[in-house]
Formats: C-alpha cells, structure tokens, sequence
C-alpha cells in the first residue's frame, strides 16, 4: 500500500481527504503493529525451541538422558 505524505499546514484544514488519508495511516500502523508483535512471539517460541534442543544434546551427549532415536553412526 502506497501512503500519501501526511502534510502539516492541511491538518490545519482538517478536509475530509486529510481525515482519509490519516485513517490510512493509521490503519497502517495498526498492521504492522500486529506484524511486529506476531514477529515477537514466534522469535521467543525459537529461542525457546534451541534451548529445548541444547538442554537435549547436552543430557544424550553426557549420557543422562536414552534417546530412542534412530541416529545413523549412532552405537
């Protein structure tokens, strides 16, 4: 979406066309918003994914932990 520049001196006219394009604007930043904290939660659901992951290599990999995967080269 193409945003029209947002004038100063035509806030001060406060025309229909301003209140338009500002509520395009606004609607703008509302989705990238939402794209932004949707962002966020799966950043954090990936770091808690690797640390899932390290936690388990390091207990199979010390030998504290079985692992009924079939790992090829694994004895």
């Amino acid at each position: 979406m193409v945003l029209q520049p947002l004038e100063f001196k035509e806030c001060f006219l406060d025309s229909p066309e301003f209140r338009d394009n500002l509520h395009s604007h606004e609607a703008e930043l509302e989705r990238t918003n939402k794209a932004i904290k949707e962002l966020i939660r799966s950043g954090k659901a990936l770091v808690e994914a690797a640390k899932n992951l390290l936690t388990f290599v390091c207990l199979h990999s010390s030998g504290k932990v079985k692992s009924s995967l079939d790992i090829p080269g694994d004895t």
